[in-house]
């Protein structure tokens, strides 16, 4: 209702009542909106013409953890017999990695709209760097947002369809998956990511273990 009342909106009006409608829905408490997609990261040109006001936070990952994350996946896939759609091949995930650092070499204190964190820092420090976060996009910070994986059984934040792909939402922020690669790794596996992607993994302040 809320777009057919509208006759004549432009694409950006479009967009921003559909987002309002679910807030208005789910939590019509909250102030704001937002949406949580890793593929916006490489349409930033377009979304700034859209939305000028628009405000961006990229979490950046160690590349190690980040393969690590997808090995478990894909042996998630071989014995579920499901596919989880996205870029599985070294290849493909360090070109997709590397075209982020390109981003934040871009835009990082170079556009006051953007917000750079480190998945290390936000899992080591949850309450102080989600207290930045919400100062930064000019919301209270409550202790409350950390508790989500109390409100995820009951509240569905996760489709249970995609909770095989997401099962630490049921769980607190923690720290066991910033070195979980050392262990998900073989020494040839971290040896061909480090090659590729040594020089970037060391500008983000990420030290390389195999080539030094």
């Amino acid at each position: 209702d809320n777009l057919t009342n509208n006759q004549q909106l432009s694409y950006a009006q479009a967009v921003s009542t559909v987002y309002q409608t679910y807030r208005q829905q789910f939590d019509p408490t909250a102030s704001i909106w937002g949406d949580k997609n890793p593929f916006h990261i490489y349409q930033l040109g377009k979304i700034r013409r859209y939305f000028p006001g628009v405000k961006v936070i990229l979490i950046v990952r160690d590349f190690r953890a980040c393969y690590g994350s997808v090995k478990k996946l894909v042996a998630k896939e071989q014995e579920r017999g499901e596919v989880w759609p996205g870029i599985k091949t070294k290849a493909g995930l360090t070109h997709q990695w590397n075209q982020v650092v390109k981003i934040i070499e871009k835009y990082h204190q170079k556009w006051e709209q953007f917000y750079l964190v480190s998945y290390e820092d936000l899992v080591r420090e949850p309450s102080a760097q989600l207290a930045k976060i919400c100062k930064w996009i000019g919301v209270d910070f409550q202790e409350s947002m950390l508790e989500f994986y109390q409100r995820n059984p009951d509240s569905g934040l996760v489709p249970p369809s995609q909770m095989v792909w997401h099962p630490n939402t049921l769980e607190p922020v923690g720290v066991k998956g910033i070195n979980a690669w050392q262990d998900e790794l073989s020494f040839s596996e971290l040896e061909t990511i480090e090659l590729m992607n040594w020089k970037n993994l060391e500008k983000l302040g990420y030290k390389c273990t195999s080539l030094f």
